[in-house]
């Protein structure tokens, strides 16, 4: 059976990798977010003011 501190550091680890997987789902969405922002600019500069 294992100790306290044992299930406390696994307990830990399991947050961690959570928090950064889901640092790593809002991340993927903003770089889509600002691409997408950034390809309808230029559509609409080179439709318009060109």
């Amino acid at each position: 059976m294992p100790g306290t501190n044992e299930l406390l550091g696994l307990l830990i680890i399991i947050f961690v990798v959570w928090l950064f997987l889901k640092m790593v789902r809002v991340a993927i969405r903003v770089i889509f977010f600002v691409i997408t922002i950034i390809v309808i600019l230029g559509a609409v500069y080179w439709l318009f003011l060109r």
